[in-house]
């Protein structure tokens, strides 16, 4: 297997055109989007659809109100970090986890990572990364003969570096690389999510709490958030794209 790290999706989209195309993408947003979709379709939602602006969501909900009852959507959305007026909840999966999320669609926009996600549109295998389900997505690429060629996607915060992306793309190559040994790392970002991993392979929640954006969610109040989010390998659940925006648990 050929792995690629990309630290946000602008690096991705300079590099592709010099790059073979990738037989799945992993998109990664620790803090919070991919944790909290994946805890959503774990929780028993009917899928998660993730928009990149604020106003697809609204014009989606107009839409899906023709054939399906107001309460069987809920919206999901934050812009850096708080909840967007008029929403049904930001970004929290543990606030999620006490709502009744049960065959619900959901709709949700995100400061970093479903705008992550709507750049890779292109590619039909995507999945949702996050330290919670590292093991569960491991096992299913090294199962899968499909998946060769393999990017691992950071969401980075505004376009820049993210710690936390960084970390879990490495969690995922440690985990890839002690399962099978000619997984191969194919630029040097690779190489370096590895070593910050490594270097922090037993204290996830020190290096999101100390990352920039866990600062910005502490001080909202968002420490059990963190806690949620540092949790490794506590979920089976995988988020797989089906069509060209919504996610639903891989069965």
């Amino acid at each position: 297997m050929e792995t690629y790290v990309f630290f946000t999706p602008e690096e991705l989209d300079l590099s592709k055109r010099f790059l073979p195309k990738p037989d799945a993408v992993v998109v990664l947003d620790i803090l919070r989007a991919t944790t909290t979709i994946t805890q959503a379709l774990e929780l028993g939602a009917r899928c998660v659809e993730v928009f990149p602006n604020i106003d697809e969501v609204r014009r989606r909900v107009d839409s899906l109100t023709v054939k399906y009852d107001r309460s069987s959507i809920l919206c999901l959305g934050e812009r850096n970090g708080k909840m967007i007026d008029g929403f049904d909840a930001g970004n929290s999966p543990v606030k999620l986890s006490n709502m009744d999320v049960r065959d619900k669609i959901i709709l949700m926009t995100t400061t970093n990572g479903t705008r992550a996600i709507s750049t890779v549109s292109y590619v039909d295998r995507v999945f949702c990364g996050c330290l919670r389900n590292r093991k569960a997505i491991c096992e299913y690429l090294l199962k899968s003969a499909k998946e060769q060629v393999v990017f691992l996607l950071c969401s980075g915060w505004k376009g820049g570096f993210s710690l936390e992306d960084t970390f879990g793309a490495g969690a995922i190559l440690y985990e890839l690389l002690d399962k099978k040994d000619d997984i191969k790392l194919l630029n040097d970002q690779a190489v370096c999510s590895l070593e910050i991993y490594k270097n922090y392979i037993d204290r996830s929640t020190y290096l999101l709490e100390n990352s920039c954006h866990g600062k910005r969610l502490l001080r909202i109040g968002c420490k059990e958030d963190i806690e949620f989010c540092a949790s490794l390998d506590s979920s089976f659940c995988i988020a797989v794209k089906k069509g060209s925006h919504r996610f639903e648990a891989l069965r």
